[in-house]
């Protein structure tokens, strides 16, 4: 656990006394004193990258239909979290995961260094075929087999070239009006066939291309994508990145609803879902919540955070642990975190802002290397 503040002004807390009793307890304040650089990249994000992020297929409401190509599928419906449907053909064979969600950021990434905002289709196609460095991957991954990686490379690919999300998107045309747009997005467009040795070659859609490069850009802290035996790190770093960098201007930018972290984190049941099983809120929702969170905090992610009940009170630690939660305690408590040396807050010359990643290259003579479908979308 990250280091709680033992300050003698900040009567709000009792950490010196939790350290000398071996408390077991959730602390309600967390803070680091982690010393490196945060390393963040640049990546566009919108709403339907978000969409599959939030889905897991082991994990994740689904329903059986035939898709609109004509095979079987799963269809998740993400409505309620503003997200559309995501669809994925031949679930039997491709599972959507972490692993597959963080390869889909390593190419928005990519795609983010090299388009400029509101690129034309001339543009895009320029950067569509790919071929991704298999050593840069297991790096950046935390991955040390390289059987492994590409067993997983091969896996994720095929997962993204099965998988489509709809969606309806607000745009914002000229003079501030508002227009509703639905929009049909695949991922990839071909995949890696064959053997893979020291790169995968791939195609990224024109559909996630045109569509990303209408978004907004989102500091991306690159340590999330580290292999972790905690998966919720990347779920609930990537939400917390998302939600700062949407609402950045606004009061709300560094607080967040427990609803709202957990509605994004597949691996964690909503107080809603653990109602209609054991209701046991603090072991199955609070603790794994509360254990990444502690897990951001000493990777560097995160300076601080702190629970709340509402938006005006601030918890002790024995308020937090005697608290009796229920079904509606994720709509009550929110959690309010502060990024360590976020870009946007840092007053550094843009050129040490960001690094630049460079797992994904152009792929200079296009041959085949990849099993493709027909370009559609």
């Amino acid at each position: 656990m990250a280091n709680v503040s033992t300050n003698d002004d900040e009567k709000l807390f009792s950490s010196q006394t939790l350290a000398q009793s071996n408390y077991v307890g959730i602390p309600a304040r967390q803070t680091s004193e982690h010393t490196e650089k945060t390393k963040y990249s640049k990546m566009y994000e919108g709403q339907l990258t978000n969409a599959l992020t939030t889905v897991n297929s082991k994990k994740t409401k689904h329903v059986e239909k035939l898709l609109d190509d004509g095979n079987q599928g799963w269809l998740f419906d993400l409505s309620e979290l503003g997200g559309g449907e995501v669809s994925l053909s031949d679930p039997d064979n491709n599972t959507l995961s972490m692993t597959s969600s963080q390869l889909l950021d390593i190419v928005g990434i990519y795609l983010t260094e090299k388009l400029p905002y509101k690129a034309s289709d001339e543009q895009l196609v320029k950067h569509l075929d790919c071929v991704l460095k298999v050593d840069s991957y297991m790096k950046i991954r935390g991955i040390t087999s390289r059987e492994d990686a590409i067993k997983q490379l091969k896996k994720d690919f095929r997962a993204l070239y099965n998988a489509s999300t709809v969606a309806t998107i607000t745009r914002h045309a000229k003079g501030g009006k508002k227009f509703s747009e639905k929009l049909e997005v695949r991922y990839i467009d071909a995949i890696p066939k064959g053997h893979i040795k020291d790169y995968a070659h791939f195609r990224i859609a024109l559909s996630f291309a045109r569509y990303l490069a209408h978004t907004t850009m989102m500091p991306y802290p690159i340590i999330i994508l580290t292999a972790s035996k905690n998966k919720n790190v990347y779920y609930i770093g990537k939400k917390l990145a998302a939600h700062y960098n949407m609402n950045r201007k606004k009061t709300n930018a560094t607080s967040i609803s427990v609803d709202a972290l957990l509605n994004y984190t597949p691996e964690i049941p909503t107080f809603e879902e653990e109602y209609s099983r054991s209701r046991h809120y603090e072991q199955k929702c609070i603790r794994p919540l509360d254990n990444a969170l502690t897990e951001l905090v000493n990777i560097g992610v995160l300076t601080e955070y702190t629970w709340w009940h509402g938006k005006n009170k601030q918890l002790r630690d024995d308020e937090l642990n005697n608290w009796s939660f229920n079904r509606d305690s994720g709509k009550d408590f929110f959690i309010h975190f502060e990024f360590k040396e976020h870009p946007f807050d840092s007053k550094d010359d843009e050129n040490t802002k960001y690094i630049v990643q460079s797992l994904i290259e152009e792929n200079p003579d296009k041959k085949s290397g990849s099993e493709s479908r027909k370009i559609g979308v």
